[in-house]
């Protein structure tokens, strides 16, 4: 299990360089996206009580990490401003609802 959580994490950093590379994400943003995934698995390992996995989970995505920042120190989360681009770019948008009356807001409809 350990080898293939710490392969699912080299790949998913794989993807993040992509991303990096082709100007998607900063290296920054990238970083605390693998974070949140080494935390996910860290957490994941908590519940199945794997806790001799953890460390090398750990240690794993901080050398990872360091291959996009050269200083990079666990957890780079709670040192870093999330840009108000990225927050406006996940927020979540209003649904729309598709019906025969278009023109009736969804309250409107469902009060009835």
């Amino acid at each position: 299990m350990r080898n293939d959580l710490l392969a699912a994490l080299l790949q998913f950093t794989q993807q993040q360089k992509n991303n990096v590379k082709k100007g998607f994400r900063t290296n920054e943003f990238a970083i605390i996206l693998i974070e949140t995934y080494a935390k996910s698995m860290i957490r994941g390992l908590h519940i199945i009580h794997r806790e001799a996995d953890i460390e090398a989970v750990k240690s794993e995505s901080e050398q990872l990490c360091r291959t996009l920042n050269a200083n990079y120190q666990w957890p780079l989360l709670r040192t870093v401003k999330i840009p108000p681009s990225v927050v406006r770019a996940v927020e979540l948008q209003p649904l729309k609802f598709h019906s025969e009356q278009s023109d009736i807001e969804p309250t409107e409809y469902y009060s009835k």
